[in-house]
This record gives C-alpha cells, sequence and structure tokens, in this order.
C-alpha cells in the first residue's frame, strides 16, 4: 500500500542512458503503475541540474508532472499549483527556525589549506605535461583523437596531483593497455582515471575507444615506465608537499580532539596516505587513535563494519581515510566531526556531499571543521577553487542550498582543453606568479559556467516561493502534538520506563557515562533476543546517540516486549507483577487523594469510505476527599502527583484492603461512576474532533463524519494516597 524510497534521486531516468542504466526507474515506475501505491520520494538532492532526470521522479507521482515548468511562476502555470500539494521542500533554516534549541546543526568552520608543491614534483609534473602534448599523442588533425587527448591529459596531470601511487598507477597502466579512454560524469574525468578512482562511471557508451599510437617496447612505454618509477621515488612526506600539509593538518586536529574524515579521489590516494598516517601517528601521545583506509576495494558490509568497529573506540580518537564511496548514503556524524579534502572534487556537489557526512542533524560537536588542500603554485587547483567552489560557496551562503551544477556541465572542461594548448601556463613554477591561464575563448567558456550556476541559483528560489510550504503554521497544531507525543511516551518517560521495569524484573541497569549500561543476565529470553548480544550493553536514549552506544527509542522492539510483559504479568497477577492499585501514605497530599488510570477510546467514522478507526490514549484523572464534592484533579496534576509520591510510612494490608474497598464500592456502582466520568470522556471526544480540524485545516486531508467515545471507560488502575499521621 505504500512505497518509501529514500535517496529517489538515484532512481531518477538518467537523460540520454541506455536501458541498462535505467534499472531502478524501470523498476520504481512498473511498481507504481501496477500497484496505485501511496508513495513517498526522499532526497536531499531533487534536481542534480538535469531538468529531464528531475521531471522524470515528477512523472513518478503523477504523469503530467513530468511536463511542469518548475520554476514558471505565472498564475497560467496550474500544473506547478498542482504539484505544491505534492511537494514538500525543506531547508536547515527552516527546520532551524521551528525547533530553535531542539535541532542540532553545527556551525560549520571552513578553511582553504595552500600548499607550495615542491620543485622535485613540479619539475615531473611539467616534464608529464611536456612530454603528454609534444612527444606521445601525435594524433594528425584528427579533432576526435585530439580531444581525447586532451581529456587523459588532464586525467594524468590530476592523477600526478593526487598523490604519487595515483599518478604513477595512471601512467602504468596507460603503459600496459595502449589506450585512450571514454568520457567520465565529472568534468574530464575518463575510464584511465575511473578505473583507479571510487568515482561512478556515467562514460557515453556511442564513444569508442580511441587506439594509442604507443607500440609495446617502444621508448614511448618505457619514458611513462621511468615517469612512473620517478613518482614513486617522490613518496613520503620528506618530498611530497601534500602529504607533509595534510599530516601537519590532522596533527593539529587531533591535538584539538577532533576527529578527521580525509576525502580522496583515488584508491591509491587513500592506500598512500593512510600508510604515511599510520607510521606518523604513533606512539604514546597517540595511544588511543584508531586509524582505518576505507575505498570501493571492500563490499558494502566490510565498510559498514570498520565504521562500526570505530566507534567502539568511545574514548580515544579517530581518524578515517576515505574515497567518495563514503560520500553518499552513510552517516558519520556519530563519531567524526572534521573533513580534509585531500583531493579537490570539480563538482561542488561532490564537495558538499562530503562534508554532509558530518555536518548533519544529530552531530553532537556544536562545530565541525573542514579544510580544503590546493595547489597554490597549481593553476588547476586555484582555477576549480576560484571558479567553482567560491561560487558554490558564495550561493549556498545566500540561500541554505547547495546548487546543482548546470546541466551543461562541460564548460569547465572546454576551457581546460582549451588552455592546455597554452602550456606554459599549465606548469607548476616555484614564484606562484602564475601567468595568463585562459585565451578569450576558455573565459567565455568559464562565464557561460558561472551564468549557468546563476540561473540555477535563481531557479532555486523561485520554487521556494510554492514548494517551502511556508503557509502551513506548525505552531498552530504544536500543543496537539505534545499531547500525541506525551500520550505515546516522550523521550524522559521511555527513559523512566525502560530503566525502572529493568529493575523491577530483577535485572541490572546502572547509569554510565553518556548513558546507561544494561546486565543482561536476568533479562528473560524472550525480552534479551530483542538486544545486541553480549553480557553488558550500553545504551542511551536520546539521539544523537553518543558513540559506542545502542539507542533505544519508543519504537524498539525491546521497548515493545518489554511493555508487553510487564502488561500481561499485571493482568494476570502472576509472580513479581505491576500493581493495578495501591494504598500508601505520603507527605505529598494532605487529605486522601484517588488517582484513576483511564483507557479512553474514541471511534472515528472517515468520509466517504465510513471506514472507522479507534483512537486510543491513557488518561489520568483524579480528586481529592470525598469525590461528591468534585473536586476533580486534572491529567497534568495527576500525573505529577503520581510520579513524585513516596511512601513516607507503612501501612497494614488491613488498612489497604478496607480503604480500596471504599473507592471500589461506589466505582461498582456503575450509573454514580459514570455520571461523574463520562462527561469526562466526552470532553476528550471533543478536544479529539478539535485537534483533527485543526490540523486539516493546517494540510487538508481526509474528512471524518463522527468521534463517538465508548463508553463506559476502562479503568486500568486506582492509587489511593493517603495523609500521613500526626
Amino acid at each position: 500500500e505504500m512505497i518509501i524510497v529514500d535517496e529517489a534521486h538515484t532512481c531518477a531516468r538518467p537523460a540520454g542512458a541506455n536501458d541498462s542504466q535505467k534499472l531502478r526507474f524501470k523498476l520504481l515506475r512498473e511498481l507504481v503503475d501496477q500497484k496505485d501505491p501511496h508513495l513517498v520520494l526522499l532526497t536531499a538532492t531533487p534536481h542534480s541540474g538535469k531538468t529531464e532526470e528531475f521531471q522524470s521522479l515528477l512523472g513518478l507521482l503523477k504523469n503530467e508532472f513530468e511536463s511542469v515548468d518548475v520554476s514558471d511562476a505565472s498564475r497560467e502555470n496550474k500544473l506547478r499549483a498542482e504539484l505544491a500539494d505534492h511537494f514538500i521542500q525543506r531547508r536547515r533554516g527552516d527546520v532551524l527556525k521551528w525547533m530553535k534549541d531542539d535541532a542540532q546543526f553545527p556551525t560549520r568552520l571552513s578553511v582553504d589549506i595552500p600548499v607550495l608543491v615542491d620543485k622535485e614534483y613540479g619539475d615531473l609534473f611539467n616534464e608529464v605535461l611536456d612530454y603528454s602534448l609534444n612527444n606521445i599523442l601525435h594524433t594528425n588533425g584528427d579533432k576526435r583523437k585530439e580531444r581525447y587527448t586532451y581529456w587523459e591529459t588532464l586525467a594524468l596531470l590530476r592523477g600526478l596531483m593526487s598523490s604519487p601511487g595515483a599518478g604513477a598507477a595512471m601512467l602504468k597502466k596507460k603503459a600496459e593497455k595502449h589506450m585512450l579512454a571514454t568520457e567520465e560524469d565529472e568534468f574530464g574525468s575518463n575510464l584511465l582515471e575511473a578505473e583507479l578512482s571510487d568515482s561512478k562511471l556515467f562514460a557515453d557508451d556511442s564513444l569508442p575507444l580511441v587506439e594509442s599510437l604507443i607500440e609495446p617496447g617502444t621508448p614511448e612505454v618505457n619514458i611513462l615506465s621511468t615517469f612512473a618509477e620517478r613518482l614513486v621515488q617522490l613518496s613520503g612526506i620528506e618530498k611530497d608537499a601534500k602529504a607533509r600539509e595534510a599530516i601537519a593538518t590532522l596533527k593539529t586536529w587531533l591535538k584539538d580532539q577532533r576527529n578527521p574524515v580525509v576525502f580522496c579521489r583515488f584508491i591509491q590516494t587513500a592506500n598512500y596516505l593512510g600508510k604515511l598516517c599510520k607510521d606518523y601517528f604513533t606512539g604514546r601521545a597517540y595511544r588511543g587513535l584508531t586509524i582505518e583506509i576505507i575505498t570501493s576495494e571492500m563490499d558494502d558490509e566490510l565498510r559498514k563494519e570498520k565504521i562500526r568497529s570505530m566507534g567502539k573506540n568511545e574514548d580515544g580518537q579517530r581518524l578515517l581515510i576515505a574515497t567518495d564511496c563514503l560520500s553518499e548514503g552513510i552517516n558519520l556524524q556519530d563519531g567524526f566531526d572534521a573533513i580534509l579534502h585531500y583531493d579537490l572534487p570539480w563538482n561542488p556537489n561532490r564537495l558538499e556531499q562530503r562534508e554532509g557526512r558530518v555536518d548533519r542533524f544529530g552531530q553532537p560537536k556544536s562545530e565541525v571543521f573542514t579544510g580544503r588542500l590546493y595547489g597554490s603554485n597549481n593553476p588547476i587547483d586555484g582555477l576549480v577553487l576560484e571558479v567553482l567552489l567560491k561560487k558554490s560557496d558564495e550561493i549556498r551562503t545566500q540561500l541554505g542550498v547547495t546548487v546543482p551544477i548546470p546541466e551543461d556541465n562541460k564548460s569547465l572542461m572546454n576551457a581546460l582543453i582549451s588552455a592546455l594548448k597554452f602550456k606554459d601556463n599549465f606548469k607548476i613554477k616555484q614564484d606562484v606568479v602564475q601567468g595568463k591561464l585562459f585565451d578569450d575563448d576558455s573565459m567565455a567558456e568559464i562565464t557561460l559556467l558561472k551564468k549557468s550556476m546563476e540561473a540555477n541559483a535563481e531557479r532555486e528560489k523561485a520554487t521556494r516561493s510554492i514548494f517551502a510550504q511556508n503557509t502551513i503554521k506548525a505552531e498552530k497544531v504544536e500543543d496537539d502534538l505534545k499531547d500525541v507525543d506525551e500520550a505515546i511516551g516522550d523521550v524522559p518517560a521511555v527513559e523512566s520506563f525502560v530503566t525502572e521495569s529493568i529493575r523491577f524484573i530483577g535485572a541490572e541497569i546502572t547509569s554510565h557515562k553518556k548513558g546507561y549500561k544494561i546486565f543482561t543476565t536476568n533479562i528473560p529470553e524472550r525480552l534479551r533476543v530483542c538486544l545486541p548480544e553480549g553480557n553488558e550493553l550500553a545504551v542511551s536514549f536520546h539521539s544523537p546517540t553518543p558513540v559506542g552506544y545502542h539507542y533505544i527509542g519508543r519504537n524498539h522492539l525491546f521497548v515493545e516486549h518489554l511493555c508487553q510483559h510487564i502488561l500481561n504479568t499485571a493482568i494476570s497477577n502472576t509472580g513479581t507483577h505491576a500493581a493495578r492499585a495501591s494504598v500508601m501514605r505520603t507527605g505529598e497530599v494532605k487529605e486522601k487523594t484517588v488517582l484513576f488510570q483511564f483507557r479512553v477510546r474514541n471511534v472515528i467514522a472517515e468520509q466517504p469510505s465510513n471506514r472507522e478507526i479507534v483512537a486510543e490514549e491513557m488518561w489520568l484523572w483524579g480528586y481529592s476527599g470525598d469525590f461528591s464534592r468534585n473536586t476533580a484533579i486534572e491529567h497534568s496534576n495527576a500525573k505529577q502527583l503520581l510520579m513524585s509520591a513516596k511512601a513516607s510510612a507503612n501501612v497494614e494490608l488491613g488498612e489497604q484492603a478496607y480503604w480500596l474497598n471504599e473507592e471500589l464500592s461506589w466505582i461498582k456502582n456503575e450509573k454514580e461512576f459514570r455520571s461523574l466520568t463520562d462527561p469526562f470522556a466526552l470532553e476528550r471526544a471533543d478536544l479529539l474532533v478539535k485537534a483533527h480540524l485543526r490540523f486539516r485545516d493546517l494540510v487538508g486531508g481526509k474528512k471524518f463524519k463522527v468521534v463517538e467515545p465508548i463508553l463506559p471507560m476502562d479503568v486500568l488502575g486506582v492509587y489511593i494516597l493517603l495523609p500521613e499521621v500526626n
């Protein structure tokens, strides 16, 4: 009846894709067409910058929506207005405004970290650039081969600037395979690069591989191999300025008790940097530090297990080196609070995805730190930082959201390819003063890219006006929502119930640092199977949950079964059971006070189906002195009294029986009892009607025909509080 799709943007129909690349969309389309279900699509990035893909998602909601122009705010655009009934867009700012102090979002502090590439490394980079363009790839006027030559040169340069390991692996593969490759998704990465990186490949199948002019055993192969060997010799923090600066930054962060994640583009780079970190961060000062390297070489379960095992290091620090296989679909805020971009992505969306692993709801730290390493004398890094990333930062600051890269995302690559013809300006120089990198054609491409990003930002502003659902005023139903939360059990109620019930059944639970520790030995087996294995378990009832703790919330299976266990033993009256009746003397009251635990049930008939549903709640009510005096105690006061009253003296069993029988005698007089309690049930039904009306007026919804209480109410418990005897 209901399909919920998380990360729904991954199910969009890829523009220009073949059938094998449309399988997720095809599956979802068939499910929607065959089942006609309720459908909920959830995504933090609905619009990838490609309108066709975005509209394919809208078409899943209703076929006509696939043609809607969401940026057209004119009155004639009736489809857009209809879509607004089905599309809710929330920004962090919205949540901050509504939740105020309860919104657990950190502040992001970002810094750009310049790296001056060493002379020896820079000279080798320049030689590879010269050789790639002048000596290796002779295209003889073939425009198609020429273009692929430039693509591959950029990929090689990117690998070289990532790390000696990634650059050497690229050069060796090129020497072995003797081919040029097809384009990839992120501004000019290609198949050669994608074999080594953790990027997803969306190659255009219509573009054939281009055979290289290199022949096996020729001097060109030897030269490529020599470049690779020289790169390997430049490994290590003594000769690799980028690695040296990264470790210096990580050292400072670790000293400040931060737990960083380092993102690399290439598997070889992650492994290379990970080894350097493991060699460097040793000794007494880093005894509690756990270091892990995670790449797509591991399957998904192994990656998750490694992250879980790092979380068990509750008192120590954590350092994770990863590729972009962790930039989507996994939450790292529980154990990490800093991101270092070892390789600059050429797409701002990827940068935001990485930082979003720790800068998200539930981050326990008030601040998260991000750093972007870039070559201060590397013109490519400078271009990506200035043109793309800082422009994206500016838009995100203004709008509160990250705007996707435009559909025509080849503008940057076209500019770089054009600029490669002026290769001297691409070279790494030690004086850091660069020449004019771009000609007029290149600058035109960059201007086009900036304008496209600005156009997307304007589109985002336009859609905000209708899809933000600002007409919904949550404060109108805020009290109703609080009542619901209390009725079904808020966090303090769950915490109190679970801790007291565990002790009640004879097991042990103690306060432990940021939560509790449960000793499961004496917990009945039917309850114990609902918890993770082990005789000791650190648990927390709060979200965000501290690192190393197991979260137990209202809907946890253990809570559900514990409730059922307590209820069953109370009703069956066998063994140790919770009391449905009690009599105590306490200093909390000045005269006899009786509290009732009622189960209030109301039948709601929906229109037009006339389907009946039952709304049920537990409610406390009571009175002081004699009930005939009509000294009623409201729910909130009754709850406070029940939770705070402590017995201050023993009451003999015979006396307890006397007082309980006194109350039961008039309760058994149904006419008299109902004359006092039925009005209360009718009042609860009336309040339920008003709450439904407020909610329906606010967000729409089905009409209901009638709300009728089931009378008499069920009495689940009677608690008699007697004043102390002077």
